[in-house]
């Protein structure tokens, strides 16, 4: 923890997390809940008022990357399939 000095000298202000700290728990956060929620069509993204937009959209960005990411297996294992039953044959 860092201490923070403000405009005046009587008050003091303690810096819990920095910038990094934060962006580092919200993405932890997101991993957490598309981790333990298969089915990410029942996922319903509420904000909380002031900041709580900024973790919906973090979440709804890591949701995205998975669905590209699983998207991607998927096409890369019909490949594979293809150059398995390619090779087994002779044909490559």
């Amino acid at each position: 923890m860092n201490e923070k000095k403000t405009n005046t000298s009587s008050e003091r202000s303690i810096l819990v997390m920095d910038a990094a700290a934060i962006r580092r728990a919200l993405r932890r956060i997101a991993h957490e809940i598309v981790e333990r929620n298969p089915d990410l069509e029942q996922i319903v993204l509420a904000g909380i008022p002031s900041r709580g937009n900024e973790i919906a959209r973090r979440i709804a960005a890591v949701k995205k990357l998975k669905n590209t990411h699983e998207a991607s297996l998927v096409e890369l294992d019909g490949l594979l399939a293809v150059l398995q039953f390619r090779a087994f044959r002779g044909k490559l």
